[in-house]
């Protein structure tokens, strides 16, 4: 082989090399973690609550799904929030979860204020699921001052189906109103 074409053939070799390189670091990239608990502007606090101000924030919430993180913690709305664009096919949630809607927030036992606020927009499409709604399971929580509405779209799931939460016990509401554009 002449000089020539080793040198061509070790061009060719590098430029294959850097070609080849950004696929396999996007590959070796870690995947996006779950938000962590504090994640959320606010203490937790009663003078100082988590503040939930987009759809990205409720989804944060489910960083505190369990009764050892949600338990005497308190969120708070800030504003209206629609799910609807978040739920959709180019949305953060249809990338999570696809076209299954909304996935339940698993436990939460704190204090959800919603400051005179609306979630719309939540729907969820999950037949034989179970425990279904914004939370899976409330348990010794509180939830005030909020709204929840549905779109005009069927809410699907096998057993404990709701709005605000497929299963709960020891609870207390005040001024919940829960409207359903669909059925259930």
């Amino acid at each position: 082989m002449t000089k020539l074409g080793s040198f061509s053939n070790k061009m060719v070799s590098i430029f294959l090399c850097l070609a080849l390189l950004p696929p396999l670091l996007c590959l070796a990239a870690p995947a996006a973690k779950a938000a962590e608990p504090g994640a959320l502007p606010g203490q937790g606090t009663e003078q100082d609550p988590y503040r939930i101000s987009t759809p990205e924030d409720l989804d944060a919430l489910r960083a505190y799904g369990n009764k050892a993180a949600s338990n005497g913690k308190f969120f708070r709305l800030e504003n209206d929030i629609d799910l609807t664009a978040y739920l959709a096919e180019s949305g953060g949630g249809h990338a999570q979860w696809g076209a299954k809607g909304w996935q339940p927030i698993e436990y939460f036992a704190g204090t959800l204020d919603g400051a005179g606020h609306t979630i719309s927009g939540l729907y969820y499409s999950r037949a034989g699921e179970d425990r279904l709604g914004l939370f899976s399971n409330l348990e010794g929580a509180t939830v005030k001052d909020l709204a929840i509405t549905t779109p005009n779209k069927q809410l699907l799931g096998r057993d404990y189906v709701g709005l605000l939460a497929g299963y709960g016990n020891y609870n207390t509401f005040t001024n919940v109103q829960l409207t359903l554009g669909g059925s259930i």
